[in-house]
C-alpha cells in the first residue's frame, strides 16, 4: 500500500480548491491593480486625484496604459455624488466614456466600477467646480488696488441693494455666470448691522465694513467646502444738526460750543474708527483734553464738550481703509469716510465777575480756552489799580473799583472783554434763595474788612432763622413763607448791609410717577410726570435716573417731567429723586422687541376634503420678539376654519385664505391660500376576474363615486407587465401566460379596485432543464420541464427509467439515485414526443470548505461567505446552515451574506444541512470614526502666536482615528498635523479636523487672528478698603493698537467683592479677594490686584489737637486730628466757615491763611462726629509805609485787638508806640509787630516834607 504524505494531501486540496473556485465563478472587488485611471482633456488622473472642470461640459474616460478591450461579460458602472455640482451621463455606445455637465460650484465624487474577466475594480476621483466673484462693478478702495463692494448711499434705490455676479473659475469657453439661487451655494454676512445678503442680493443696512462669505454646500469626502469672501463697505454719513433734517451728508461744517448729538447712518458707531485732526486737516491729534466725545452701540456720535478751536473729525469704516491724504471738504476719494469740520467758538462762563480784594479768578478754568499760551491777557486801563492779570490768565483783586480784562487770541487778533468789579464792602453769595422747611442754606458775607464782626438777622424768624453764633449765616427754613436775611457790618461808624430774600416752602413727602408702569417699543418715546405731595409746592427740582440706559434712556427732563425712549428689549426702572430730603418716585418700564415679520410654514396649498385638517405654523421675526402671539382667521369659514394654534379644519370644497396677524404689531400678517377639492369616496371596476389569451386586448370599465368629484384622475398598473400590460386608458394586452392583477387607483391614492387576469396559451414544444444529471446515492432531483411558449399549461408527460436499479423517477419528474452507475430518464408527451436525460449516480461527499477563513470588514459593510463540498461534484446538491457566534457584532443571512454591526470579532459557523460537515470563518468588524469634538469651537489668536487644538475622536474602537487638519485661509492662519495653529495676519479662518478613515466626519473651530495683547498693567496692585466702598481699577493694555483694548474683569470671591465691566470694585464684606483683568483674546495675559477689605469701624469722637491757631496771610499749617477709636475706618472731611479768611484742604486738613480775620475749621467724620478749631489770621493794615518827616501813622494788626508787641529796627528814623508811628530823620527801617510769636513787618520810608 502506498504511503500518503501530508504534502501530498495538501497538494490535492489545493488543486480541488482551484477547481471549486473556477466552477463557482468566484468574483472579488479589487483596487485598480491593472493601473486603471481617468482621462480628462487628454490628461491622466490616477485613483484619488482631483479633476477641475474648466468648461460647461466635458468627457471623462476610463483607461489604462494598454487600453481596455471589454468582453461580452465585462462592464463599467459609473456612480457620482453631488447632483447640485454636476450631472454625469454614461455614454450609451461606449461604456468607457461618460459626459459631464456643470450645474453648480463645489465638489463631486465620481466612481467607476470595472468588471473585467470576472474581477471587479474600483477607481475614484474628486471633481472640483470652482467659482469666483465678478468684481467688475466693485470699487478700488485702497491705494494697493484692492477692491470692495461699495455703497455710497443707503437710501438711494439706484444704489441699494446690489446684486453680486458669480462666475465659474478657469472657464475656457465664453464667460458663464452662476445663478445666485443655485442650491449648491450658501450666502452669509459677517455683520448684519452693515449689510444683509440673500441669494446674492446685498442690502446695505448701516455704515461700516464687513465681509460676505459664499460657501458651497456639496462637498467631497475629506475635502472642505469651497469658500469665497469679499469686502463690503457702506460709506459713513451723518446729519448736520444745524442743517436739513434727514439729509445724510459725507461732509458738513458744524459751529458749536455746546453739547451736540450727531445722528449717523451707522447702526453701531462704536465700530467705526474715529480720528481727529488739527485745523489744517492733515495732522492727527490726540483728542484727550481737547474734545470729549462718546460713541455707543447706536447711531449717535456725541460731542460732550470741546475746547475753542478748529478741528477735523473723520469716521472711517476700518483701520485698513484710511487714505494717506485728504481733500478738505470733499471726502469723495476712493476710500469712503465721513468728515466733520468742527469750529468751536470761544466761550466764557462769566463775562462779568465780582470779587473781593485779594481774591483770584482763573480765566482758563472758567472758559473753553485750550491753553493760556495761545492767548494774551491784559488790562484795558492799567491805571485803575483795581485788579491785575497774569500771563497765565489769573485775575487778582487789588483794591475797590472796576477793571476790564482783554483776552486776545494770538495770531488772528480776535478779543473778548471781561468786566471785573472789586468790592471793598459787604455782599452776600446769594440775593434770593428757595429752601424747604427744615432745609438749610449757608450764606456767606463777602467783605474786604475781615476784622469787623458781621451780624446776621432775620426779618421773620417764624419763617426762617439765621445763625449768628457758631455757624454764622446758616439759614434754616421754619415754616412756609418769606423772610429777609440781613448781614450788617459797622466800619468806622459806617453801617454796611447786604440782604437775601428767603422763600420757604413745604418739603416734599411723596412722589408718584404717572404712569407707574410703561410698555414701550424700541425707539418709542414717552413722557412721565411726577405728582408731588403736597400739591401746592413750587420750584421742586427732581433728579431723574434710569437703572439701565442700555434699555431705557432719558432723552429730556424738566423739574417734574421726563421724556424716555426705548433703546433695546428689557426692563428698567426710572426714578425721580427730590435731593432735598431724598424722597423717591418709581416707574417700571418694559421695552418690547416688536414683531417685524411673520412667515407661515406654507403659503399655497391644494388639499382634498378627505385630508380633514392641516397644521399651519407661524415663524415670528425677530426671534427675540417680546410677544409672539398671533391671531388666526379664516376668510371663508364655510370652506375651512382655523383654531388659535393654526390647525385648519376642512369643511367643504372651495377656496379660502388663512390669515395670521401679530397681536403685538397688527400691521404684520401673513397669508396661506388653500384650495379644497371634493374627494373621491369610492372606485369600482366592472370586472373582478377575467381570462385572456396571449395577444388578446380588452378595455376595463369602472365607476367613480361621487360623479362630481374634483379630481377624477386615475392610474392603471399591472402587477406583472410581462403577463398583461395596461395603458393610461385602461386598455389591457395579454403578453404571456400567467396571472397578473390590474390595479386601478384614484389620483390621490386613497381608493383602489382590482381585477385578476389569467392569461393562457397552448404549448408548441417541450424540453428538460437538464440533459445530463449527476446525483449522489439516495439523492433526489426534480427534472423541470420547459414548454414553448414557456407559459403553456395544456400538456402531460409519462416518466420512466431505463434502469430502476441505478435511478428511479416518479410522475412529477423526481429522479432518485439508487446505486453508482448510469441510466436514462425518459419522458413521453401525449402527442408522442420523447425527451431524454442522461443520469449519473455517484457516491456522497467527504467534506466542505469556505471561500474565507478570516475576513475584516467595516461596520455596515457586507460580504458573501460561500461554502463548497469536497469533492466538487456534489456542491450543487448540498445546502448549508450559517450561524454567528456574536450576532451583535456580525450577522449572517441564510444565503451566507455576512454584515458588520459593531466593532469586535465574531465566528461565522457553516454546517451542511445534514450536519455532517462544518467550517468557520473569523470575522473582524472595525468601527469608523463617528464624531470629532474639539476642545474649542472658537478662539482668538495673536499674530505670530501659536495654540494647539485638541480633538477627541469617537468611537473609541475606531480603527483609524487619524485626523487631517486644514485651514480655510493659510494667509491668515496655518495649522500643522498636530492641530498647532499659527496666526499669520489679522482676519478670521475656519480650522477643520477631518477623519481620514473615509467616514467623512469632521469638526471645525473659528479662529480670529488678532493683534494680541502683550501685557496688562493696573493702576494699583494692592488696595485696602472698607466694606461698602468702591474703588475703580484702571487697566492699561499693550500694545495700544491691540485688537481688544478692553479687558474682562473677574473677582475670585464675589461674596467679598464684585467688579463691573468698567473695573469698579465694590466691597461687600470683610476678607481678602483678588480682582483679575484678563485679555479678551487668547494671549492669556492678565493682571491682578489684591484687595484687603476691612470691616467698617464707626468713630465715637474726633478731636483737633491745635484748637486755636494764629496765622499770617499766605501761611499754611496742617491741623492734626485724633479719631476714636484709633482703628476707626471712618472717612472725614475738613471745612472752613469763612473761606475768605482761611481755606482748608477737605482731605488733609491743610489750612491756608488768605486774609485777616477769624475762621472756624470743622472736621466731620463719616459717622457724623465733629470738632472745631479757631483760626485767627492776622496782618498789618499795611506792609509798606511812606511818611514825611515828623508825621504820624497808626499801624494796626488786623484780626486781633490785644497782645501785640511793637518794635523798630532804627529808632533814630522813627519811633512806634502801641502801633503809632512817629517819623524822625530821613531813611528806611523795618517795624515789627509780634502776635503770639508771629512777626508782622512793615517797611517804613521817611522822606522830606513836601
Amino acid at each position: 500500500m502506498k504511503k500518503v504524505t501530508k504534502k501530498y494531501v495538501l497538494a490535492i486540496l489545493g488543486c480541488v480548491t482551484i477547481m471549486v473556485l473556477g466552477i463557482l465563478g468566484y468574483n472579488s472587488v479589487n483596487a485598480a491593480t491593472e493601473d486603471f485611471y481617468f482621462k480628462y482633456n487628454n490628461q491622466i488622473y490616477k485613483d484619488g486625484d482631483t479633476i477641475e472642470l474648466k468648461s460647461a461640459n466635458g468627457e471623462i474616460w476610463v483607461s489604462n496604459d494598454e487600453g481596455i478591450a471589454l468582453g461580452t461579460s465585462d462592464s463599467i458602472t459609473w456612480k457620482w455624488f453631488g447632483s447640485d455640482v454636476i450631472e454625469l451621463k454614461p455614454d450609451t455606445t461606449n461604456p468607457l466614456k461618460a459626459d459631464i455637465t456643470r450645474k453648480g460650484p463645489g465638489y463631486s465624487d465620481i466612481t467607476a466600477l470595472i468588471v473585467r474577466n470576472g474581477v471587479t475594480y474600483n477607481i475614484q476621483c474628486k471633481l472640483k467646480v470652482g467659482f469666483q466673484v465678478d468684481q467688475s462693478n466693485f470699487s478700488e478702495v485702497l491705494i494697493s488696488g484692492e477692491k470692495a463692494l461699495l455703497f455710497k448711499e443707503i437710501d438711494n434705490s439706484a444704489e441699494n441693494p446690489k446684486t453680486i455676479v458669480l462666475k465659474y473659475t478657469n472657464d475656457n469657453g465664453p464667460s458663464q455666470t452662476i445663478a445666485n439661487n443655485n442650491p449648491s451655494l450658501t450666502w452669509t454676512t459677517m455683520d448684519d448691522k452693515v449689510v444683509t445678503v440673500a441669494n446674492g442680493v446685498v442690502t446695505a443696512v448701516g455704515a461700516g465694513m464687513t465681509q460676505v462669505k459664499i460657501t458651497t454646500n456639496s462637498v467631497s469626502k475629506e475635502v472642505d467646502p469651497l469658500e469665497v469672501y469679499f469686502d463690503v463697505i457702506v460709506s459713513p454719513q451723518a446729519i448736520n444738526p444745524t442743517g436739513t433734517a434727514g439729509d445724510y451728508l459725507s461732509y458738513f461744517k458744524l459751529v458749536s460750543n455746546e453739547k451736540t448729538q450727531i445722528s449717523t447712518n451707522s447702526m453701531d458707531t462704536s465700530k467705526l474708527v474715529w480720528k481727529f485732526y488739527d485745523s489744517n486737516g492733515k495732522t492727527e491729534i490726540d483728542p484727550k483734553g481737547l474734545i470729549d466725545y462718546s460713541v455707543f452701540n447706536d447711531k449717535n456720535f456725541t460731542i460732550n464738550s470741546a475746547k475753542a478751536g478748529t478741528y477735523y473729525i473723520r469716521a472711517f469704516v476700518d483701520s485698513k481703509y484710511i487714505p494717506t491724504d485728504f481733500n478738505l471738504g470733499d471726502p469723495s476719494s476712493a476710500v469712503p469716510y465721513l468728515e466733520i469740520l468742527l469750529e468751536v467758538p470761544l466761550k466764557f462762563y462769566d463775562d462779568a465777575i465780582i470779587m473781593g480784594v485779594g481774591d483770584t479768578y482763573n480765566i482758563v478754568d472758567n472758559s473753553n480756552i485750550p491753553s493760556a499760551s495761545q492767548y494774551n491777557f491784559s488790562l484795558k486801563d492799567t491805571t485803575s489799580g483795581a485788579a491785575s492779570v497774569s500771563s497765565s490768565g489769573i485775575i487778582k483783586g487789588l483794591s475797590k473799583g472796576t477793571a476790564e480784562i482783554i483776552v486776545t487770541k494770538i495770531g488772528d487778533g480776535t478779543s473778548h472783554t471781561i468786566k471785573v468789579t472789586v468790592i471793598d464792602g459787604i455782599a452776600l453769595n446769594a440775593s434770593s434763595i428757595n429752601i424747604y422747611t427744615s432745609g438749610t442754606y449757608q450764606l456767606e458775607a463777602l467783605t474786604s474788612d475781615r476784622r469787623t464782626v458781621v451780624t446776621w438777622t432775620s426779618s421773620n424768624p417764624s419763617v426762617a432763622t439765621v445763625d449768628n453764633t457758631d455757624k454764622k449765616g446758616l439759614v434754616t427754613g421754619v415754616s412756609k413763607g418769606s423772610a429777609v436775611i440781613t448781614a450788617t457790618q459797622i466800619i468806622n461808624g459806617i453801617v454796611k448791609t447786604a440782604s437775601c430774600t428767603v422763600h420757604v416752602q413745604d418739603s416734599v413727602n411723596k412722589i408718584t410717577l404717572d404712569p407707574s408702569e410703561v410698555v414701550l417699543n424700541i425707539t418709542e418715546y414717552k413722557t412721565i410726570k411726577a405728582v408731588i405731595e403736597p400739591k401746592d409746592l413750587n420750584n421742586v427740582k427732581l433728579k431723574w435716573t434710569s437703572s439701565n440706559e442700555d434699555v431705557v434712556k432719558i432723552t429730556d427732563y424738566g423739574d417734574v417731567t421726563a421724556t424716555i425712549q426705548g433703546i433695546a428689549g428689557g426692563t428698567a426702572v426710572i426714578t425721580a429723586i427730590n435731593q432735598e430730603n431724598v424722597v423717591v418716585g418709581y416707574c417700571t418700564v418694559t421695552v418690547k422687541q416688536q414683531v417685524t415679520g411673520i412667515t407661515l410654514s406654507a403659503t399655497e396649498l391644494s388639499l382634498n376634503l378627505s385630508d380633514k385638517s392641516y397644521q399651519l405654523r407661524a415663524i415670528i421675526a425677530p426671534d427675540k420678539a417680546t410677544n409672539k402671539t398671533v391671531t388666526w382667521k379664516s376668510t371663508n369659514t364655510k370652506v375651512a376654519t382655523v383654531d388659535s394654534n393654526g390647525l385648519v379644519t376642512l369643511l367643504s370644497s372651495g377656496t379660502v385664505s388663512i390669515v395670521a396677524t401679530s397681536d403685538d404689531n397688527p400691521s404684520v400678517s401673513a397669508y396661506c391660500n388653500i384650495t379644497v377639492g371634493l374627494s373621491v369616496t369610492s372606485i369600482k371596476l366592472d370586472d373582478s376576474k377575467k381570462t385572456m389569451y396571449v395577444g388578446d386586448t380588452t378595455r376595463l370599465s369602472y365607476l367613480i363615486t361621487p360623479t362630481n368629484a374634483s379630481n377624477k384622475g386615475v392610474t392603471w398598473t399591472s402587477t406583472d407587465n410581462s403577463v398583461v400590460s395596461v395603458d393610461a386608458g385602461g386598455l389591457l394586452k395579454a403578453n404571456a401566460a400567467g396571472v397578473a392583477i390590474i390595479i386601478l387607483k384614484t389620483a390621490d391614492g386613497a381608493y383602489m379596485s382590482t381585477c385578476t387576469i389569467n392569461v393562457v396559451q397552448k404549448a408548441t414544444g417541450i424540453v428538460f432543464d437538464v440533459t445530463d444529471l449527476e446525483l449522489f446515492v439516495d439523492q433526489t432531483h426534480q427534472i423541470k420541464v420547459s414548454v414553448t411558449p414557456a407559459n403553456s399549461t395544456d400538456y402531460s408527460l409519462t416518466w420512466e427509467s431505463a434502469d430502476n436499479a441505478i435511478a428511479t423517477v416518479d410522475n412529477q419528474g423526481n429522479v432518485t439515485g439508487k446505486a453508482n452507475g448510469k441510466t436514462i430518464i425518459i419522458a413521453k408527451t401525449s402527442i408522442g414526443t420523447v425527451i431524454y436525460c442522461n443520469v449519473t449516480v455517484k457516491a456522497r461527499p467527504t467534506g466542505m470548505q469556505l471561500n474565507f477563513t478570516e475576513k475584516t470588514i467595516v461596520i455596515g459593510e457586507s460580504f458573501e461567505l460561500k461554502a463548497s463540498i469536497i469533492p466538487s461534484s456534489a456542491s450543487q446538491q448540498v445546502t448549508y446552515n450559517f450561524t454567528s457566534s456574536k450576532a451583535k457584532i456580525a450577522t449572517v443571512a441564510a444565503n451566507g451574506t455576512v454584515k458588520g454591526l459593531k466593532g469586535g470579532t465574531s465566528i461565522i459557523s457553516v454546517k451542511t444541512s445534514d450536519g455532517k460537515y462544518s467550517e468557520w470563518c473569523v470575522v473582524t468588524v472595525v468601527e469608523r470614526v463617528t464624531s470629532i469634538k474639539l476642545n474649542k469651537t472658537s478662539l482668538k489668536l495673536g499674530v505670530g502666536k501659536t495654540t494647539t487644538l485638541t480633538a477627541t475622536v469617537k468611537t473609541n474602537a475606531a480603527t483609524n482615528p487619524k485626523l487631517k487638519w486644514t485651514s480655510s485661509n493659510t494667509k491668515i492662519a496655518t495649522v500643522d498635523a498636530n492641530g498647532k495653529i499659527t496666526g499669520k495676519k489679522l482676519g478670521t479662518v475656519t480650522i477643520t479636523a477631518a477623519a481620514q478613515d473615509g467616514s467623512g466626519v469632521k469638526a471645525t473651530a473659528s479662529v480670529r487672528v488678532v493683534r494680541a495683547v502683550t501685557s496688562i498693567s493696573l493702576n494699583k496692585t494692592s488696595v485696602t478698603t472698607i466694606v461698602g466702598r468702591s474703588y475703580k481699577l484702571k487697566a492699561t493694555v499693550r500694545p495700544s493698537n491691540a485688537t481688544y483694548k478692553t479687558v474682562n474683569w473677574s473677582s475670585s470671591d464675589e461674596s467679598i467683592a464684585i467688579v463691573d465691566s468698567d473695573g469698579v470694585v465694590t466691597a461687600l464684606k470683610a476678607g481678602n479677594v483678588t480682582i483679575k483683568a484678563s485679555a479678551k483674546d487668547s494671549s492669556g495675559k492678565s493682571a491682578t490686584a489684591f484687595f484687603m477689605i476691612q470691616p467698617r469701624v464707626p468713630s465715637n469722637s474726633v478731636t483737633i489737637i491745635n484748637q486755636n491757631l494764629t496765622m499770617v496771610v499766605g501761611e499754611t499749617n496742617t491741623l492734626q486730628k485724633a479719631i476714636n477709636p484709633t482703628n476707626s475706618t471712618d472717612t472725614f472731611t475738613w471745612q472752613s466757615d469763612n473761606r475768605t479768611v482761611a481755606t482748608v484742604d477737605s482731605s488733609t486738613g491743610k489750612v491756608t491763611a488768605r486774609t485777616p480775620g477769624i475762621a472756624n475749621v470743622t472736621i466731620m467724620t463719616e459717622s457724623g462726629k465733629t470738632a472745631t478749631a479757631k483760626v485767627t489770621v492776622v496782618g498789618l493794615n499795611t506792609t509798606y509805609l511812606e511818611l514825611e518827616q515828623y508825621s504820624t501813622y497808626r499801624l494796626s494788626v488786623i484780626g486781633i485787638n490785644s497782645g501785640v508787641t511793637w518794635d523798630i529796627d532804627d529808632n533814630t528814623i522813627a519811633v512806634v508806640t502801641n502801633g503809632l508811628v512817629s517819623s524822625r530823620r530821613l531813611g528806611t527801617t523795618t517795624i515789627t509787630a509780634t502776635v503770639n510769636g508771629r512777626k508782622l513787618t512793615c517797611t517804613l520810608r521817611v522822606v522830606k516834607i513836601r
